[in-house]
């Protein structure tokens, strides 16, 4: 009897995945189809190692006709990679095949600097590296709002490793501001991030007095205020050169929101000068301004004159020049008592560079006298002075 069998023989199974390309934080690797020999084979997977933190992978015990994952995201400074050990089967066979695949995931890139210290006008702040995660970020900004007319702020369009700035100036009287939009890159990333710094910068101080007027010997500056461009600066000082042998002068060193003297008394014969050398400072800016100005003091004007000699009637007192201690002084007289009944005395209204009389007659029995009372002037000082001489006709 001959007969024939049949054997059947199932194919071996195979299947493989390569590892798919390295994926962003926050994303999932789609659904892609292992290589299989054979039709209708499907996939179940464990989880191996994770590391650098990786969150967001699961394992899969039902049959899948592909493999996919969920969103993985990686919190970390380094990729970070989950491995899924994957067995592949199907009915037609008697084999099941093992196989892994890792998946990698980039780190989420974080950033942040924070707010410098406030710079003088003029200054820059220096390089400094942001906080970030990942190693080897770099940084470009642009500008945005500018206040208080700051000047020399740029943008940087190539990547730097650090963030720094040029100088910046600030010609206003209060607080300047530039904000920086800064945009953080690494290529070990997907992500960028974005933040602002605010750089504030301090007004530079201007101040300036102009001389005051001319004073008269004993009288003082009344308080002034110098020009400043910023409220609340104080002023200081010291003694500089003095001339004329002008007294009473002072140095200053109490802050104080205006300048004054005390009382500068000039007992010369010419105009004295103090020379005050000012330091002007203000808490909102870095610099402090020095300045000087002359106060001119007008001598004390003195003068006198002796009762000249006695002179016979109808004789006169001959021109003389009282003493003074400033050229130019200049007399005039009124006339006082006369005893005796001397005649002939006069007033002189008229500036005169020396004293006289005319002719002065005494009929009389005794000496006989005129009192003369005398104003000197100068025009170089602020006082007058008023004596009496007393002439005497025999």
């Amino acid at each position: 009897v001959n007969f024939s069998i049949v054997v059947t023989v199932r194919p071996t199974l195979t299947a493989s995945l390569a590892n798919p390309a390295t994926i962003c934080s926050g994303a999932a690797v789609a659904a892609v189809s292992p290589t299989s020999n054979i039709t209708g084979t499907t996939y179940t997977w464990t989880l191996g190692a994770i590391t650098g933190g990786v969150t967001g992978a699961a394992a899969q015990a039902t049959a899948q006709a592909q493999f996919s994952t969920g969103n993985l995201s990686n919190a970390g400074a380094v990729n970070g990679t989950v491995t899924y050990n994957i067995t592949a089967t199907n009915a037609a066979t008697c084999n099941t095949v093992n196989f892994s695949i890792v998946v990698t995931v980039r780190p989420t890139l974080t950033a942040r600097l924070a707010n410098p210290a406030t710079i003088c006008s003029g200054a820059a702040v220096a390089a400094v590296s942001p906080t970030r995660n990942i190693a080897g970020t770099t940084y470009t900004w642009t500008l945005g709002a500018i206040t208080g007319g700051v000047t020399g702020a740029a943008a940087q369009a190539t990547a730097q490793a650090q963030f720094s700035t040029g100088n910046l100036s600030n010609a206003g009287a209060v607080y300047g501001t530039v904000t920086y939009k800064i945009t953080a890159t690494n290529a070990a990333t997907c992500n960028t991030v974005n933040f602002s710094i605010v750089v504030t910068v301090r007004p530079t101080l201007t101040a300036s007095l102009a001389n005051p007027a001319t004073i008269c010997s004993g009288a003082a500056v009344a308080a002034v205020s110098p020009t400043s461009n910023i409220a609340g600066t104080t002023y200081t000082w010291t003694l500089g050169a003095i001339t004329g042998g002008v007294t009473g002068a002072a140095a200053q060193a109490t802050a104080q929101a205006q300048f004054s003297t005390g009382n500068l008394s000039n007992a010369g014969a010419v105009d004295g000068t103090v020379t005050y050398n000012i330091t002007a400072t203000n808490a909102a800016t870095c610099n402090t301004v020095n300045f000087s100005i002359v106060v001119t003091v007008r001598p004390t004007l003195t003068a006198s004159l002796a009762n000249p000699a006695t002179i016979c009637s109808g004789a006169a007192v001959a021109a003389v020049s009282p003493t003074s201690n400033i050229a130019g002084t200049t007399y005039t007289w009124t006339l006082g008592a006369i005893t005796g009944g001397v005649t002939g005395a006069a007033a002189q209204a008229t500036a005169q560079a020396q004293f006289s009389t005319g002719n002065l007659s005494n009929a009389g029995a005794v000496d006989g006298t005129v009192t003369y009372n005398i104003t000197a002037t100068n025009a170089a000082t602020c006082n007058t002075v008023n004596f009496s001489i007393v002439v005497t006709v025999r």
